[in-house]
């Protein structure tokens, strides 16, 4: 057995590790190399902001940070005031330039409280080591602008690092530019909605309207992913409505999901969405396999499978780090389509 931050990993998935690093033609070294690849400055018409200082290939990590504070999520009543106190008291034992830091960050109209700044930019953190779930302020990741059409995707990974908390990182997902801005997806649950309510969403929590190429229906660009999009809810909805019922249309699934993949590839969206997706369609690859009659041979649905199962991994390395978990499902996944079949049925 060899040591990896993934934990213990066989022979087998340090092979799949090295080959998904050759595919990328990447390194098998930390990429994290200490240094910023980016500086905070003014942006036109969006206030600070963080631009590349360097050309910055995509599945560079360009940040990796800790939490100056976090906050325990609550549910129901205790939310609120709980979340408050805790905010209240984390900010007065800060020191004094880290607290004119944290309130120098942006803040809802005409409210400039602690919990006011918190819940603009706040990252959540799932997986936390303490227990349940926590939202932190990242006072370097803060200062990433939104576009719905981002070029890097942050991710809490509780593997890294010796804080027991874990840390916040930020890959590249695209190339970028020397001087290019550097932009998060701030609502990546919503990518599917239409410009305007992303807009609405956004103005709503961020106090900011949105004008990414997304966004922007003036130009031929902004129409293009206006189509995209609507044809990607139609698909979404339409695959969501038939889960779990593997004979309705479970021969048109497995297409509806390609198709999904490639307008997000044509949109240019990355994690986590197309991550989910390619773990939708090798387990709807699985099914079939299993399945009589299949919607393809039984040989075809594993070699495709284990071809989405990679994809699977590639992407994450790429986006979020090989120390994630998320590379340790997918190796688990990868694993599924190399077990005898009597072991996979059961």
């Amino acid at each position: 057995m060899a040591q990896s931050p993934l934990g213990t990993l066989t022979p087998t998935e340090r092979h799949e590790i090295h080959q998904a690093f050759a595919r990328l033609n990447l390194a098998f070294v930390p990429q994290w190399s200490g240094v910023e690849p980016f500086r905070v400055s003014d942006i036109k018409g969006k206030g600070r902001g963080c631009t590349a200082i360097r050309n910055i290939p995509r599945g560079t990590m360009i940040l990796m940070e800790e939490p100056t504070f976090t906050v325990k999520i609550f549910e129901g009543d205790r939310k609120t005031r709980s979340a408050t106190a805790q905010i209240e008291y984390a900010v007065r034992t800060l020191e004094q330039h880290v607290i004119e830091e944290f309130r120098s960050l942006t803040h809802p109209p005409g409210d400039k409280t602690d919990r006011a700044r918190f819940e603009v930019n706040n990252f959540e953190m799932m997986g936390y080591r303490g227990g349940g779930s926590q939202q932190g302020i990242f006072l370097r990741a803060a200062r990433f602008n939104h576009s719905c059409v981002p070029n890097a995707c942050f991710y809490w990974n509780p593997n890294l690092g010796q804080h027991p908390q874990g840390r916040l990182t930020i890959f590249a997902t695209q190339d970028i530019r020397r001087y290019e801005e550097i932009c998060l997806d701030y609502q990546y649950t919503e990518c599917y909605k239409t410009a305007i309510e992303r807009r609405r969403s956004l103005y709503n929590t961020h106090n900011f309207v949105c004008n990414c190429r997304a966004c922007d229906q003036t130009a031929f660009e902004g129409e293009l992913s206006e189509w995209r999009r609507s044809q990607m809810r139609g698909l979404v909805g339409r695959f969501h409505n038939e889960i779990g019922d593997l004979n309705k249309r479970r021969y048109l699934q497995g297409q509806d999901i390609s198709q999904l993949i490639l307008l997000l590839d044509q949109e240019g969206i990355e994690f986590p969405q197309k991550s989910q997706l390619l773990d939708d369609l090798a387990r709807w690859f699985l099914r079939e396999s299993q399945s009589a009659p299949a919607a393809w041979p039984p040989a075809n649905c594993l070699k495709e499978g284990l071809r989405a199962s990679r994809r699977k991994l590639d992407l994450e390395i790429l986006t979020i780090g090989a120390e994630s978990v998320e590379v340790r499902n997918a190796l688990d996944l990868i694993a599924l389509f190399k077990r005898p079949r009597r072991m996979r049925m059961n």
